[in-house]
């Protein structure tokens, strides 16, 4: 169960239902953002520690696992453990691909 304690809050089960009912339209993209956390991690880096549970809701909110994966990472506070990190994932229903 490992990152996915945001699931069963009752916001996501919310936005869960909005999201698949469709009643904001088609769920083009999600955005996370994650900033000003507390306590500096020594070892474990933001990815390593943050990023579990949003992925855990993402891919619960959209029904699928990622088509593609890229991250991201600097570490500018201690050398080697990245305190920023970017990741994007892309899913491979249409309609949240993005248009060309």
């Amino acid at each position: 169960m490992v990152g996915h304690l945001l699931v069963y809050r009752p916001a996501v089960d919310l936005l869960r239902a909005v999201v698949r009912h469709g009643d904001l339209g088609d769920a083009r993209y999600l955005y996370f953002q994650r900033v000003n956390l507390g306590v500096i991690r020594r070892e474990e880096n933001s990815l390593w520690s943050l990023a579990p549970h949003n992925v855990a809701v993402a891919t619960d909110l959209l029904g699928e696992t990622p088509w593609t994966v890229t991250a991201q990472g600097a570490a500018y506070l201690r050398e080697g453990v990245e305190d920023v990190a970017f990741l994007q994932m892309r899913f491979l229903r249409a309609r949240w691909r993005p248009s060309t």
